[in-house]
């Protein structure tokens, strides 16, 4: 060990045992059942070792922290998101709290490994952590404020923000005469699986309540081929008032080029709205309806949340106005 600090890593690998067991033991977790044999293990290791605290592990157990991790989701880089991570950041810090934002890190170990070394006074999850991670995180006593950015089997009825994005999408289509309603995404490798899931099931959801038709497609990367499952899929539905609600504005966008390769435009030979509200929208021809999620307001209702929950108050669960609205434009 001579040439750099002995860690808790250190320690489980010469005892035998887990890095959380190693913190159970080490923080004299009280609420964890850690048998006699496995806990003498590991002290004996750690001073075998000549194992010492950090400085942030010290700071963890006297409560005394400030910083909060944020375990962001795994998104496509947007304006509006990272509008809403510096909102975030910009309120903990006017209370007192420094901020790091992991993205995309949801596996259990490199969970552990990460809100392991930074000691958080709190965690701010955008998903659904494994189990075994949550159990041990609020074994610690650290506060977690769920604020997730889709549905989850876990938390049955919650976050189901991207469940609205898709009624918005259909009802809105519905009130403009459409009859038939298509679920229009990219390829699968290409999205989130998670808020694909709930946008379709939100549109899905509406044409069943409304008795009406309804369909899913994959939009190909290829203008032709799209083209030609565009064409296709209007001659099919000739009879009936198509609306298509596209996963985002950049598969609408897509569509709407291909279509004006055959010859079709919409509101006239079909109706379409997307989701993000891009800048692009405005100018597309023609303009694009399409939903916009109010993210800087939604992650400054996190940040309150946060602060109450630091500082003493009861945090509740997230409560916030609506998360999303329909911007209106010319292609429904």
């Amino acid at each position: 060990m001579v040439g750099r600090r002995v860690t808790s890593f250190d320690v489980a690998e010469a005892a035998g045992v887990s890095r959380t067991t190693v913190s159970f033991v080490l923080n004299d977790v009280s609420n964890q059942s850690i048998p006699d044999k496995t806990r003498r293990a590991v002290l004996d290791a750690a001073k075998k070792l000549g194992y010492t605290p950090s400085a942030a592990a010290r700071a963890l157990r006297a409560g005394s922290s400030r910083l909060v991790l944020v375990l962001g989701p795994k998104y496509h880089p947007s304006e509006l998101m990272d509008a809403g991570m510096s909102e975030l950041t910009h309120r903990l810090r006017q209370a007192g709290y420094a901020t790091v934002i992991a993205m995309s890190v949801s596996d259990a170990e490199s969970l552990d490994v990460l809100w392991q070394s930074v000691s958080p006074a709190a965690i701010v999850s955008m998903f659904d952590m494994p189990p075994r991670t949550r159990e041990t995180i609020q074994a610690m006593n650290i506060p977690i404020i769920d604020a997730l950015f889709h549905t989850a089997p876990s938390m049955p009825g919650q976050f189901e923000l991207q469940v609205d994005v898709g009624r918005q999408q259909a009802s809105y289509a519905i009130s403009r005469g459409a009859t038939h309603l298509v679920f229009a995404h990219p390829a699968l490798d290409e999205v989130d699986l998670e808020i694909l899931d709930d946008r379709r099931r939100g549109v899905q959801d509406v044409t069943a309540s409304s008795s009406l038709p309804f369909s899913v497609c994959e939009v190909s990367a290829d203008d032709a081929q799209l083209a030609h499952d565009l064409a296709e899929l209007l001659a099919e539905t000739s009879e009936r008032r198509v609306a298509i609600c596209a996963y985002n504005d950049l598969t609408a966008l897509a569509i709407l080029q291909s279509a004006r390769t055959i010859g079709l435009t919409a509101p006239r030979d079909f109706a379409i709205i997307g989701v993000d509200d891009l800048p692009a929208d405005a100018y597309a021809s023609p303009p694009l309806t399409s939903v916009r999620f109010e993210i800087v307001e939604h992650i400054g209702a996190i940040a309150g949340q946060v602060i109450r929950e630091l500082e003493g108050a009861d945090g509740g669960a997230l409560t916030t106005g609506p998360l999303s609205r329909i911007v209106v434009r010319q292609s429904v």
